[in-house]
């Protein structure tokens, strides 16, 4: 076995793999709204993907790198913790899908990306994301006590965090395609960024906020304006910031007074939580406490927060490989100042400290994309 930093030169820029990121976005985000028979064929979509991915990769010298690696063996300390665990059952129910995502974050680390197929990728996961914003205006229901709007097509809907987590990829994306290109392209992105904003405030999720504001301050340090004129950057940032607030305004003329009521903690609805959320960290800790450096098991305690789960289920010891990946991935996108990995990685990240996500594909597909930016690019510059 080989350990090195420097990947593969092997090509993903054909239209087989291009159809295949697009078949895993598209129902990545649908998946929870379409029939059980179809929603589920995202897990044979994986497959396949993976079988085709190994077939390109067949006999080829492959060289397992350091995330690789510390990825396998985060995998395999899951799995072997299941031996402890006391709740079996629950551990049964992610199994399968994080072990799929596992095998797709490693396999397409074997791959050389150009900068076109990296913005064709992003282009597809802004779009479908914005799609998914865009229906919510039209076709919704309110729950939780009328406190949050979300989206309802075919009978169903899905639970508010996720659906947050979910928008804020189109609103990260729309906010970095405001800032270049052609005017089209900047009004296009506008109108994206707005309906995803709007969606989001919706869904009536506090993350949701936490969210957008990260997605500004990450623009705010990290984007590389292309005018070098220091004056007309600071007009066109008061223009921004000025559009910003009135169309915020404006937005929340439309947005339901106990829905900003739950937002901001406001009046009868200031504690409404139907998750109990606080309840399960506190229990999630106590988990924790009994044992932190090997976990509890696989499954022992769900507690709204993944990092939080993790820290239960398999200790310290289990997520230093994982924390490992996160953090490389988090310092290799600052220092090279790669503000689409970052835009994705956090925007993926923020929302599972307020969720269980690790069995969610928007979680991974973050992590995904952000590594491939980081590492698996052949050109150094996709801002443009």
């Amino acid at each position: 076995m080989y350990f090195m930093i420097k990947k593969n030169n092997i090509n993903s820029n054909n239209f087989i793999m291009v159809l295949f990121w697009l078949l895993f976005a598209f129902f990545s985000a649908y998946e929870g709204y379409l029939p059980s028979g179809i929603g589920g064929l995202t897990r044979y979509i994986i497959i396949v993907w993976v079988i085709y991915m190994a077939l390109i990769l067949k006999r080829k010298m492959l060289k397992v790198t350091y995330p690789q690696f510390a990825m396998i063996i985060w995998l395999f300390y899951y799995l072997c913790s299941i031996g402890w665990s006391k709740n079996v059952g629950q551990a049964k129910v992610y199994i399968f899908t994080i072990s799929l995502m596992v095998l797709v974050y490693i396999m397409t680390q074997y791959f050389s990306y150009t900068g076109d197929m990296i913005k064709t990728i992003l282009v597809i996961y802004k779009y479908i994301s914005c799609s998914l914003a865009l229906l919510s205006v039209f076709f919704y229901t309110y729950i939780g006590a009328g406190t949050r709007r979300v989206l309802y097509i075919f009978d169903m809907y899905m639970d508010p965090n996720n659906q947050v987590a979910i928008l804020s990829i189109g609103s990260g994306l729309c906010l970095l395609g405001i800032l270049s290109g052609s005017y089209i392209k900047r009004l296009i992105d506008l109108s994206g960024y707005l309906v995803s904003v709007y969606s989001i405030f919706q869904c009536g999720s506090r993350s949701g906020i936490v969210i957008l504001a990260i997605q500004i301050i990450i623009v705010m340090l990290f984007w590389h304006p292309q005018n070098n004129n220091i004056f007309k950057e600071i007009i066109k940032w008061i223009i921004i910031v000025f559009s910003g607030i009135i169309a915020i305004y404006f937005l929340s003329q439309y947005i339901s007074g106990d829905v900003i009521d739950r937002l901001f903690g406001r009046g009868n609805l200031k504690f409404t939580d139907g998750t109990e959320r606080e309840e399960r960290w506190d229990i999630g800790i106590k988990y924790f406490l009994s044992s932190p450096v090997f976990g509890n098991g696989w499954g022992s305690f769900e507690c709204h927060n993944t990092f939080l789960t993790m820290l239960v289920d398999v200790g310290i010891f289990g997520n230093i490989f994982f924390y490992y990946i996160i953090i490389r991935t988090f310092c290799k996108a600052i220092n090279g100042r790669y503000i689409y990995a970052l835009m994705l990685l956090l925007s993926g990240l923020v929302p599972s400290f307020f969720i269980g996500a690790q069995n969610k594909r928007f979680f991974w597909s973050a992590i995904i994309l952000a590594s491939i930016i980081v590492d698996c690019k052949k050109e150094k510059n996709i801002n443009d």
